[in-house]
Order: C-alpha cells, then sequence, then structure tokens
C-alpha cells in the first residue's frame, strides 16, 4: 500500500493513467469469469490499489467535485474517464454477496475508505449497500464481521 501511495505521490503524471487501466483489466477480467479463483485473487489486489487510491479518484471523479480533502489540480485529462459511481455499482456491491470470503471483505473495505466523502445519485443504491453491509455483520467468515 505504501508502495502505491508513494508512486502516486512523486510520479502521479506518469503512473496514475497506467495504474487505473490495469486494474479496471482485472476488474473486467473478473466480471467474465467470476468463478476463477485466480481472478478473484487478481480483483482483490485490483481493489486493494483502487482503495489505496480512493481519494485521488473521489478528487478526479466530476460528480464527486469538492467531496474531497486534496486540492490537487494535476492529472486533469482523467477527469473525464474516472466515477467512483460506477466503480461501486459495477465492481464492488456485487461481491458485498460473493460466495467468496476475501472478496466479501474488501467490497466493505471499499465502502469504508469511500463512504464518509463519496456522493451516489440513486438513494436506492445507497441503501441497498447499507443493508448488505449490515447483512454482513453475521457473516460466518470472522474477517468479514470484523471488517
Amino acid at each position: 500500500g505504501e508502495l502505491v501511495e508513494r508512486l502516486i505521490r512523486h510520479r502521479e503524471d506518469e503512473i496514475l493513467t497506467p495504474l487505473l487501466q490495469f486494474c479496471r483489466g482485472h476488474l473486467d477480467a473478473h466480471s467474465n469469469n467470476p468463478n476463477d479463483f485466480e481472478l478473484c485473487a487478481n480483483k482483490d489486489g485490483a481493489l486493494f490499489v483502487l482503495g489505496m487510491l480512493s481519494d485521488d479518484l473521489l478528487r478526479l471523479d466530476p460528480a464527486q467535485e469538492g467531496r474531497t480533502k486534496k486540492s490537487k489540480k494535476r492529472t486533469e485529462n482523467l477527469k473525464s474517464g474516472v466515477s467512483v459511481e460506477e466503480l461501486l455499482v459495477n465492481y464492488v456491491d456485487r461481491d458485498l454477496s460473493s460466495s467468496v470470503a476475501f472478496l466479501r471483505c474488501r467490497a466493505l473495505w471499499i465502502y469504508e475508505k469511500v463512504a464518509a466523502t463519496v456522493k451516489l445519485s440513486s438513494a436506492g443504491s445507497v441503501g441497498a449497500a447499507c443493508r448488505r453491509c449490515v447483512q454482513l455483520m453475521a457473516d460466518p467468515e470472522l474477517p468479514v464481521r470484523v471488517q
């Protein structure tokens, strides 16, 4: 995690776009074959990287304008291509009910990272995500309950 933070801090203009494309590739690969355990592990890693970049993603998402603590103005060329809501709806929400425990745990972690600052357009999706998070407090896997 610290490596990702330092890379972005010192080389954001060179690293951020390829890193986001790399993560997106792993998320899409898992969507095409969600039962492949190796792809589940890759998705977990991609979500970890995206969680470490959550402040940057919120800063770059036009729908989240003014919702972050940081005020960097670099990487303006990415603003139109980053959507935290799309990430949550298309890739993270479905993991809240995944049969793979570590993906359920990572989905909760992602929500923990962005919940205080993200602004979602649909109140229904917010409510559904909250209900699923609360339901996971009774998950049979201890790490999921703790997260």
